[in-house]
C-alpha cells in the first residue's frame, strides 16, 4: 500500500510542482484576492479564502479518476500558458487586480492541461473554476447591495407598522436613525450562500438549468436573509426603548436561518434527482495507441517534469520583468509614497470649496493616492462613511468622480457633504488628467510602456450641500 501511494505521488508531482511554483510566483496576486481590496489593506481575510479551500477539496474527491488516466504532457497547452502570462502582465501594468486574478486561474487551468492532459483538465476543470468565487471582483455589488438592504429593511419595518423613512442611505425613526454602511450590504452572505449553493447543485442536481436555478435562489435567499437582519435589528432596538444590543447576535442568527432554510428545501427537491456525484462517472480519455500505452513510467515522469519545468520558466518570465521594472522605477522615483501640499479655499454657489493637493511618487504612490480620498472622509468626520460611485458634471460637463458622505455625530445636525477628486499624470505642461481610478490605472500603465512621468498629483474638493 505504502509503494502505491509512492507511485501516485510521483505520478502527480510534475503538476503539483508546476501548480505551487505558479502561485509561489503570483503570491502578490493571490494576497490581493484574499486580504487586499482596491481601498487599502482590509481589517480581515475575505471570505473568498473558503473559494481554493473547497476547490482543494474538490479535486481530492476527484483523485480516483486522475489517477485513472495515463497522465502526458499536451504540449499546445503552452500556448495557453503564455497567453495567460501575457494576460496577468497587462493586468499588473493598468495595476487592474481583477485582470490579474482571472489570468491567474486561466493560467492554472493552462498548466494543468500542459502537464497533465486534456483528459485530465476535463476533471479538474470545476474545481479550478470554483476558484472564481475568491477573486476580489465582488466590491463592486456594494453599493447596490447596500440600497437593497435599505429597501428590504424599510419594507419589513413599515410593514410591521413602525414609522420609518428612508433619506439615502439612513434609516430615520423616532428612536434613532442607523445608516446602512459597507459592512451592511451582505456581500459576505451573498458570497457564502453562492459557494454552498453551488457545490450542493452540482451533486444533487442532474440538469445545467436546475442547478443554475438554485445557485440564483441561493444568492436571492442571502439577499433576503440580509434584509430581514436589518429589519431585526432596528425591530429589537425599538422593543428596547432605542438600545441596539444584539447586533451580532442577529446578524448570526438571520445568516443561519436562511441558510438552514435554502438547503432544506434544495434537499426536499432534491430527493428526485439523481445524485451523479460531483464529476461524471465517466471521463472522456484522449486517444492512445498500444505504443503509448507501453510507455515506461519512467519516461512518461520525465516528460512530465519535463513540461513543468519549461511551463514554469514561461510563467516566470512576466513576474521577474515587473519585478525588474518596479525596481528601476522605484530607484529613478524622487518620492515613494504621497505628501500633502498647500491646499486653497474658494467660494462655489454661496458655498465655501476646500481644494486639497497631494503629490505622489513611486509604486507605493500609487495605492496612496486611491486612499486619499477615504482619508479625507475620515478628516471631515470619524464616523463618516464613504459612498463611491457617483458621477457628477463639472467644468467642460465630463463625469468625474465623486463620494458622498454624511456626519452622524450626536447631538448636531446631520451635515452631506460632497467630494470630487481627480488625477494628475506627470509634471510637464502635457500632462495628463485621469478623472476616475480606472483612468489613473491607463494613464500610468502608458506612461510606464512610453517611459513617461509617472508622478501623480492628486486633486480633490469638499463642499458642504443642503443639511438634511
Amino acid at each position: 500500500m505504502q509503494d502505491q501511494r509512492s507511485l501516485v505521488l510521483v505520478r502527480f508531482a510534475p503538476a503539483l510542482l508546476a501548480l505551487a511554483g505558479a502561485l509561489l510566483l503570483h503570491a502578490g496576486t493571490l494576497v490581493h484576492a484574499f486580504v487586499l481590496t482596491e481601498a487599502g489593506v482590509d481589517d480581515q481575510l475575505s471570505v473568498g479564502i473558503l473559494a481554493p479551500m473547497a476547490s482543494v477539496w474538490l479535486v481530492w474527491e476527484r483523485r480516483a479518476l486522475l489517477a485513472a488516466l495515463p497522465l502526458r504532457p499536451w504540449w499546445p497547452g503552452l500556448v495557453a500558458v503564455v497567453a495567460s502570462s501575457a494576460l496577468w502582465t497587462a493586468g499588473a501594468l493598468v495595476d487592474i487586480h481583477l485582470i490579474s486574478q482571472l489570468s491567474l486561474v486561466a493560467m492554472l487551468m493552462a498548466l494543468a492541461a500542459t502537464v497533465m492532459g486534456r483528459s485530465a483538465l476535463r476533471i479538474l476543470a470545476f474545481p479550478l473554476l470554483f476558484l472564481l468565487f475568491g477573486l476580489s471582483a465582488y466590491e463592486p455589488l456594494v453599493p447596490v447591495l447596500m440600497q437593497i438592504t435599505a429597501h428590504l429593511g424599510v419594507a419589513a419595518l413599515q410593514a410591521s407598522g413602525l414609522p420609518i423613512s428612508l433619506q439615502g442611505l439612513t434609516i430615520i425613526t423616532d428612536f434613532g436613525r442607523w445608516q446602512v454602511v459597507e459592512g451592511c450590504s451582505g456581500l459576505d452572505y451573498v458570497l457564502i450562500y453562492a459557494m454552498a449553493a453551488t457545490l450542493f447543485a452540482a451533486s444533487a442536481f442532474r440538469t445545467t438549468l436546475a442547478r443554475i436555478m438554485f445557485v440564483a435562489a441561493g444568492i436571492g435567499a442571502a439577499m433576503l436573509a440580509n434584509g430581514a437582519r436589518a429589519w431585526a435589528i432596528i425591530y429589537d432596538a425599538y422593543l428596547h426603548g432605542g438600545l441596539d444590543g444584539g447586533h451580532d447576535l442577529i446578524g448570526w442568527v438571520a445568516f443561519s436561518l436562511g441558510f438552514i432554510a435554502l438547503f432544506a428545501i434544495g434537499l426536499r427537491l432534491s430527493r428526485a434527482a439523481t445524485d451523479d456525484g460531483f464529476a461524471p462517472t465517466a471521463v472522456p480519455r484522449e486517444p492512445v495507441d498500444a505504443a503509448q500505452e507501453a510507455v515506461p513510467a519512467s519516461l512518461n515522469l520525465r516528460s512530465g517534469m519535463l513540461s513543468s519545468a519549461l511551463a514554469l520558466v514561461l510563467v516566470a518570465i512576466a513576474p521577474a520583468a515587473l519585478a525588474l521594472h518596479n525596481r528601476n522605477s522605484l530607484a529613478n522615483a524622487s518620492l515613494n509614497g504621497c505628501e500633502m501640499a498647500p491646499g486653497s479655499s474658494f467660494d462655489r454657489d454661496g458655498a465655501t470649496v476646500l481644494r486639497y493637493r497631494a503629490m505622489c511618487g513611486g509604486p507605493l504612490g500609487v495605492q496612496q493616492a486611491l486612499d486619499l480620498a477615504e482619508t479625507l472622509v475620515r478628516q471631515v468626520a470619524p464616523d463618516a462613511h464613504l459612498v463611491t460611485g457617483t458621477a457628477i458634471a463639472i467644468g467642460d460637463g465630463r463625469p468625474i468622480e465623486a463620494a458622498t458622505l454624511t456626519t452622524l455625530q450626536a447631538g448636531t445636525t446631520p451635515v452631506t457633504y460632497q467630494l470630487t477628486y481627480w488625477y494628475q499624470i506627470g509634471t510637464q505642461s502635457a500632462a495628463a488628467t485621469a478623472r476616475t481610478r480606472v483612468g489613473l490605472k491607463w494613464q500610468l500603465a502608458r506612461a510606464r510602456l512610453t517611459g513617461g512621468d509617472q508622478q501623480i498629483t492628486f486633486f480633490a474638493e469638499r463642499q458642504a450641500l443642503t443639511p438634511h
